[in-house]
């Protein structure tokens, strides 16, 4: 009878320690899906505030040399580089109104876990210098 107790209870706890294994698995992953994400976003904002944005959206600059507003969509691999395909591992979908830029950085398999970035950049003008 004792036998038959301890066996349940080492069953019972080992099924709680595997659970906990799991949930912090996921956790982790999420973590890092986030990091990423966070990577990602830093990296395109440097681009923007030191006027290099068109290096990644070329489409951006029109024939005068200045930003164009609108919607931009860039996919990202896992290795943290735009990919010019469709099958990438993150999305950063890019909104600029107005000298502010607006990112939002997804994993494609999760799109609920959402990074989220304004930038601002000061635009000088031909009066203003």
């Amino acid at each position: 009878m004792e036998l038959t107790i301890s066996l349940l209870f080492f069953a019972i706890a080992s099924a709680v320690c595997i659970q906990l294994f799991v949930k912090s698995h996921n956790i982790n992953k999420e973590c890092e899906a986030l990091s990423d994400e966070h990577i990602i976003a830093s990296n395109i904002a440097e681009n923007y505030r030191a006027g290099e944005l068109e290096s990644l959206i070329p489409e951006l600059i029109n024939e005068d040399g200045i930003y164009v507003d609108g919607d931009y969509k860039l996919v990202y691999g896992g290795d943290m580089n735009v990919t010019g395909s469709s099958n990438g591992v993150y999305e950063a979908n890019l909104t600029l109104n107005d000298g502010t830029l607006d990112i939002a950085v997804s994993s494609v398999d999760n799109p609920e876990t959402v990074y989220t970035l304004n930038v601002y950049r000061y635009f000088p003008t031909e009066e203003g210098q």
